[in-house]
């Protein structure tokens, strides 16, 4: 059985949704490694010798 317009339309919408979804939530993941790394990079400078916790990091 052919598709109509109908179908074929939709189906090309549907993959356009889907592509904007994963985009987003591509862009979302990315920015918050960043956001992540960026807080580790502040904050190791302040552990010290790089070996055992602080006291505050303990606690």
């Amino acid at each position: 059985m052919a598709w109509g317009s109908t179908e074929s339309a939709l189906l090309v919408l549907n993959l356009a949704l889907v592509a904007l979804v994963v985009w987003a939530l591509r862009r979302k993941v990315v920015l918050k490694l960043a956001e992540v790394e960026d807080r580790h990079l502040r904050n190791a400078p302040h552990r010290g010798d790089g070996g055992e916790p602080s006291q505050t990091e303990r606690s």
